[in-house]
Formats: structure tokens, sequence, C-alpha cells
């Protein structure tokens, strides 16, 4: 059951893992679809808007150029009809020179260098007779209107108070420039760009329409179109729209109306000049408009850029008669903002929906193959103990019943091979029994053969060693008797030691081994040594060093039969497989423990052989 709980838990984890991530993939994909469907829709809306703003705004510049032309062809007809109305006006040089008139809501200018010819004065004659009612005609769609002669020299216009303000050697010829006859050869009406009216402190534009007769040039009639209303439209674009700015820029990049940069337009337009849009937009504003420069006037352009740091997009649309561009821009959170709500709960929905299938999908699994296996589990766990007769669950045609079928066969095998290996093992334990038995038996022999054979030569070796004692009392010997008789009483003990070490071996394969600590001298232990394996290092062209830390104890308590032990298996391992060079013992006293290492330069144990090191009667 455990078995089943833990499968369940795990299928559940990885069914609910497995949902949670198909349904948030899904949220996703659909948030995702729906911000891509919001931005196709954001920009459709951009161009629907762009296209209603921009027709609204050609068409009524249009409607204003055909208004202006009707009118400047009215005052054409008058000034070159010899019979036309006039009317009489007392026209006197002022004390600085200029000719100024006033006639109701009329004036007139005649600059101080132009002569009052009879021609002049006939055209300011006619100009005062029909002024009034052409201007009446203008006020319907424009702010007002003036009339420029081609020296330059005489200007009508309204307002009447105007001409006192005019100094008396004005010239008006660059007003006109635009339709002059060297730049607008095909005598086609112009509008002038944009600027800021310092007296009537008023946003204008300029219409322009040349006025010959036959070939000759006479003049311009001009007519003054306040923008205000045109720029609260656009600066009111995101109310209007509801989600959307807009700005207007020349066919060169020049800023003609942004609600965010007026001030700095007005500062340029008072010194006559323009403002670039790269002198003051960010970079994303900057380049698009710098983009937009470079295409054909007549396209129109959905486009995307960044406005500061936020991706936006944006609409364009020509403005003709004037090559303007109008911009139509919204940001992206446009889009996104309203969609997160909708996104997060597409997302928590999928979710959820996700959690509920990954539950079901459990439990139907559950039923038809956890609680089959469960039961296919227990029955084994019934004859793992034993119960040859628990009975198998019912088989079905399928993979479980194929299973349960399988595992009949097994389990009828299995109790086969249970009973015969009853059989072999019990025979096995008896055989096993016997060989103890011999095998305690021959150590026993192993055991008092080793005892006898041990006190057999410790007693001729005693005898050695107490003859070399007594000789080394003898006061009569030479130094050279006195060392052989020390290397004789040396060996016979080391001798000695090693039928100790034959018992020791005895009892430690029998399982008794015992470590005897008692206090000893060290430094003799280490000189005793140095001295038995010198000779044969020198026999084999090989150095032996002793060095003994100056902080060295010279009496330890360790087991010192052991130790020595030790340290002779290492030095005669070292001196044996040391082909040149030496072998040095080193002794020192490391963090308060007895340290001694056996250095040599010889091969060194094989890698292979390292971790069988300390296998018990291995040798390398």
């Amino acid at each position: 059951m455990g078995m089943h709980s833990r499968i369940s838990r795990r299928l559940l984890a990885l069914v609910i893992g497995s949902c949670l991530l198909s349904g948030l993939i899904t949220g996703l994909w659909i948030s995702l679809a729906s911000e891509h469907q919001a931005s196709a829709k954001l920009v459709a809306s951009l161009e629907l808007a762009a296209n209603r703003h921009a027709a609204r705004l050609t068409q009524e510049l249009a409607r204003k150029t055909r208004v202006g032309v009707a009118i400047a062809g009215l005052l054409q007809n008058a000034l070159i009809d010899p019979w036309a109305p006039r009317r009489a006006v007392d026209l006197q040089r002022g004390a600085d020179g200029a000719v100024r008139a006033i006639v109701g809501d009329y004036g007139a200018y005649l600059a101080k260098r132009s002569e009052l010819t009879p021609a002049i004065a006939r055209d300011l004659e006619t100009l005062f007779h029909v002024g009034p009612l052409l201007g009446r005609m203008a006020a319907l769609d424009f702010h007002n209107f003036y009339y420029e002669a081609a020296a330059g020299d005489l200007l009508f216009e309204t307002p009447k108070d105007w001409p006192l303000e005019v100094q008396p050697d004005e010239d008006y010829r660059p007003y006109f420039a635009l339709v002059a006859p060297a730049q607008d050869p095909q005598r086609e009406p112009a509008w002038k760009p944009v600027y800021y009216d310092a007296i009537q402190k008023l946003w204008m534009t300029s219409l322009r329409v040349p006025v010959y007769d036959g070939e000759r040039f006479l003049g311009a009639v001009g007519f003054d179109y306040v923008l205000d209303t045109l720029l609260q439209d656009i600066r009111d674009m995101d109310q209007v729209e509801g989600w959307c700015d807009a700005f207007l820029v020349t066919a060169n990049g020049d800023l003609i109306i942004h609600p965010d940069y007026m001030e700095k337009i007005q500062a340029a337009s008072l010194n006559h000049a323009t403002l670039a849009t790269a002198e003051v937009a960010n970079a994303g504003v900057a380049a698009l408009v710098k983009s937009l420069s470079g295409r054909d006037g007549s396209s129109q352009d959905d486009l995307r850029f960044i406005d500061g740091d936020e991706p936006s997009y944006a609409s364009v649309r020509t403005i003709r008669p004037l090559a303007w561009r109008l911009v139509l821009y919204a940001p992206h959170r446009a889009v996104t903002a309203p969609l997160r709500g909708t996104q997060m709960t597409v997302i928590a929905t999928s979710i959820v929906l996700a959690i509920i299938l990954a539950l079901l999908l459990n439990l139907v699994f559950r039923r038809i193959v956890l609680d089959r296996l469960a039961a296919l589990a227990t029955t084994a766990g019934q004859l793992g103990a034993g119960h040859w007769d628990a009975g198998l669950p019912t088989v079905q045609d399928d993979e479980i019943g194929s299973l349960t079928t399988s595992f009949a066969d097994m389990a009828g095998k299995l109790r086969g091979l249970v009973s015969d290996l009853e059989v072999r093992v019990a025979q096995r334990t008896a055989e096993l029994g016997k060989a103890k038995e011999e095998a305690e038996t021959a150590n026993h022999a192993k055991s008092a053969f080793l005892s006898s054979m041990s006190h057999e030569i410790r007693t001729p070796l005693n005898a050695v060693l107490g003859y070399a004692q007594l000789l080394g009392r003898d006061d009569s010997l030479a130094p050279a008797q006195r060392r052989a008789v020390e290397v004789i009483n040396r060996s016979g003990e080391h001798l000695l030691q090693l039928i100790n070490d034959i018992l020791e071996l005895s009892r430690i394969e029998a399982g008794r081994g015992t470590c005897d600590p008692e206090d000893f001298d060290l430094h003799d232990l280490l000189a005793h040594l140095d001295s038995m394996f010198r000779q044969r290092a020198v026999e084999k062209g090989l150095l032996l060093h002793l060095y003994l830390a100056g902080d060295l104890p010279r009496f330890v308590r360790t087991d010192q039969r052991k130790l020595r032990q030790i340290l002779i298996n290492l030095l005669a391992n070292a001196v044996k497989f040391t082909a040149t060079g030496g072998v040095d013992l080193h002794a020192a006293l490391v963090a308060g423990q007895l340290t001694v290492t056996v250095r040599d330069s010889g091969p060194g144990i094989p890698d292979a052989e390292l971790a069988s090191l300390f296998t018990p009667f291995y040798q390398a």
C-alpha cells in the first residue's frame, strides 16, 4: 500500500505538473494572441483616425484654397478693369515721407521710397472700393485679407490701425516670395509655413495667391489662417480619440505643431527660423521624423518606434497641399494595460482547469491501473512472507492481466525452487558444521605446535643471549670484538622478538590479539634499527640516514614490540626495493603525536596496488 501511495503521489504530481504547464502555456498563448490582436486593432484604429483627421485637414485646406483663389480672382478683375468702380481717397505723405490711409476697417501703406503715381493711386481707390466686400467674404474662412504689390511698396490690409505702426521704409516683398514669378512660375497658390504673430499673439499660416495682368505680375493676395482650432485639436487628440497623441511636421522634419514643444516653436518663429525635431524630441521621435523626410509625400505609413523608453505605434499621413505630415501615435501600453486583468484571468482560469483535469486523470488512472497494481503488490508481499496459498487478483484481458498471469507462473516456479533450496541449505549447513569442527581442530594443533617450537627455539637462544651478555662484561675484549658481541646480543634479541611475533600472529588468527603498552627508550630503539639495517644498506651502495627532531622525547609509552616490527618491515622493504640513492628515517613529534616516516628513492608502490595496501597478509 505504501508503494501504491508513492506511485499515486508521483503520478499525481506528474499529471498536475504537466497539466499546469499546458495550462500556463495555453494561457500565455491566448494572452499573447489577444495582445497581438489588440496591437493590430490599435494600428488599424490609428490608421482610421489618421485617415479621418488627415482627410478633414486636407479638405479644409483645399476648401480654403479654393475660397482664396476665388477672392483673388475678383480682386484681379477689379484691378485690371479700367472701368471698375473706385472710391476717392485723400492720399498725402506724412512727416516721415510714407503714405498712410485709413478708410473704415481697412488701411493702406506706401513706402517712403515709392512714388505716388496715378496708377498706384488708382489701385488704392479700387482697393478701398472692393476691399470691404472681399474682406467680408474672406472673414468667413480667414482671419484677415490683404494685398501686396509686386514692388513691395503698397499694402492694403485689415485691421485699419496697422499703417500707423509701419516703418516708412518697410519692404513687403519677402512676404509674397512664395508666389513671385521666380519661385512660382506655374502661378499656383501657396501656403506659408506656420509662424507665430507676435502682434496678434496667434499661431497662423498664410495663403498667398498670385495676381497677374496677362504676363505682368501685379502682386499677391494674402489670407491669414489662425491655427488655434487646429492646434487645440492636436493638443486634445488624446481626449478626442481617447488613446493617442498627434503632432505636425514639415516635409523637411521641422516641427509645426507639437503639444510638448510649442514654446520652443514660438521662439524659433519669432526669430524667423524653424525648429528641427531632432533638436528637442527624444531619439525615437527624431528617428521617426527623419525617416519620414525621405519618403514619398503620397505614401501612407504605419510605423513602430521607441518614444523615450516605451515602444509606440505611429500612423503618418500627408496633408495636401502643404505637404505637412500628420503623425498620430500611441504607446504600446495603450494595448497592454487594458489587457492585463484579462490576461491574468485567462491564465488563472487555464491553471484551475488544468488542476481539475489533472485530478480527474489521476482518479481514472488510479482505478484502472494503480488499484490493480496495489493488489498485485500485496500478493507479492504475501508470497515473499512464505504464504504460498495467497490468491492473485482477477485476470483481465489487458497488459496488467498479462502481468498477473506471468506473476502466477513465476510464483509456481519459485515455490518449487524454494523447496529445493531448503533441502540444499540443510545439506550445506551440515557440511559446513563438520568443516568448522575440522578447522578448529587444525587450528588448535597449529597453536600447540607453535608453542612447542617457540619453547624449543627459545631455550638455546636464551643460552646464546646469556653468553653474549657475559662476553660483553669481559673488560679484555677489544673494541671491535665488543661491537661484534653487541651485534650478536641485538640479533639474538631480534630473533627472540620474531618468535614472540609468531606467537602473537597465532593469537591474532585466533582473535586474541592484544596491545601491551610500556615505557621504553625511543632513541635506543631507533639507533638499534639503524645499526641493524646499515650494513645491509652499505652492501647495496645505499645511504641510510636517521633524523631525530630536536623536540623528540626520549621515552615514550606504547607497544614497543609492534612499533619495532612495523619499522623493521618498512625499512626492510625500503632497502630491498631501492636500487640507488638512499633511505631516510625521520622521527618527530607532530601535534602531540609521535610521527615516524620512512622515505626512500625507490620506485614506490604501483597505483593499482594502493587500494590493497592494508589488506591482511597481502604483499605488493
